[in-house]
């Protein structure tokens, strides 16, 4: 089975916050849970509403219950190709469940070459929709307490750069427009943007919906989400600045940033870190005292780099965007260090500027962007 293993390491995004995507994540388990439902479930929305979080959230439920089948996390920046997620399905299933194992072991044997020069669409019917199909016969053989959940994230990410337009991303949707046609005891859950191809996808092939709305059709539920977001990540400010009072920023300020996010997690989030690095009411007031038009991610993005580099000498300006760039060029994370070295920078600048972005870097001590929206800003 080794041969299949194509070395995917799936990110590790936060999970939804206790108490909050309550019904979201209600829809989504009575579903994996009914087999005269459709065996994909679509979860789409516009960038930064939690897609991945919720995802993330479901997957960690179904691993504990024993029905995590996998999950693969597409990557805009690092192009990955189809075959690397089917054999990741493929490998994933084989060390999950023994029965599936054997039909996928038997179908590799049928292949004295191996995987060599195997396409994504053969790797998907030989190794995945067939040995799927004969575990499933008969149906009884599989538990329902067991039966697989995958989940593919972020599917608007695949295709790279070539977006709709690359072949790959064609041949994913063709896959899983086939998966349709399997049993109801193999569910499928994909998240994306509201993309052209995929709605059109989707529209052709038995699904489920979720959308989740912002703007003018964010729910009552999202909004309250975001209040309690909003009231945590506040909490955890004073805690850790015992300058401010206990009940600082005050109900009105939180009422006020919840209506300005407008569904968006990701407003919400970006706002919440810049604010967290020099806590108090100037920085407040720049998210609060602005013209920001609500849930409006890129105006946020754009007003915190202009807050944070207004008084940049050109030199400053002109390693910024050597960092971005290369953050966003290099296809895996990197340290200071690392980055100092390739950009022939002081570690010391590096950290600097890093510093400034902190608002819309993922934590750790590698540097990569928290989240595709700022890199589709800049």
């Amino acid at each position: 089975l080794k041969e299949l293993n194509p070395g995917y390491t799936k990110s590790d995004p936060p999970r939804c916050l206790e108490g909050t995507r309550k019904y979201i994540l209600l829809v989504i388990r009575e579903w994996t849970n009914n087999l005269n439902s459709p065996n994909i479930l679509w979860i789409s929305a516009y960038p930064g509403t939690g897609k991945s979080t919720i995802a993330f959230t479901i997957a960690a439920e179904l691993e504990w219950s024993h029905r995590m089948g996998t999950i693969f996390a597409f990557d805009r920046k690092s192009g990955m190709i189809p075959s690397v997620l089917w054999r990741h399905v493929t490998f994933t299933l084989a060390c999950e469940y023994p029965n599936c194992r054997n039909h996928i072991v038997a179908a590799l044997k049928g292949k004295p070459s191996g995987l060599t020069n195997i396409t994504a669409t053969e790797i998907f019917h030989q190794f995945v929709i067939n040995p799927l199909e004969k575990w499933d016969s008969p149906p009884a053989k599989i538990p329902r307490d067991r039966l697989p959940v995958l989940i593919i994230d972020a599917l608007d990410g695949c295709g790279g750069l070539g977006g709709s337009s690359a072949p790959d991303r064609k041949d994913v949707l063709s896959h899983i427009a086939e998966w349709t046609k399997l049993s109801p005891h193999f569910k499928l859950i994909i998240t994306s943007r509201l993309e052209d191809d995929i709605g059109r996808t989707f529209f052709t092939s038995p699904h489920q919906s979720l959308d989740i709305g912002t703007g003018n059709a964010v729910s009552s539920e999202s909004s309250h989400d975001i209040q309690r977001y909003i009231e945590h990540r506040f909490d955890e400010i004073v805690k850790a600045n015992l300058g401010l009072p206990s009940n600082w920023p005050g109900k009105d300020v939180v009422d006020s940033l919840t209506s300005r996010a407008s569904g968006m997690f990701i407003w919400a989030a970006t706002a919440l870190n810049y604010m967290e690095d020099f806590p108090g009411d100037d920085r407040l007031d720049d998210i609060q005292g602005g013209t920001l038009p609500p849930g409006d991610v890129h105006a946020l993005y754009r007003q915190v780099l202009t807050k944070s580099s207004s008084k940049w000498r050109p030199q400053e300006h002109a390693n910024f965007v050597d960092l971005v760039g290369a953050i966003v060029v290099i296809q895996v994370s990197l340290t200071a260090a690392e980055f100092a070295c390739r950009l022939d920078m002081k570690e010391t600048v590096v950290g600097n500027i890093c510093n400034m972005l902190r608002p819309v870097l993922a934590s750790g001590d590698t540097f990569r962007f928290a989240h595709q929206s700022f890199v589709d800003f800049l």
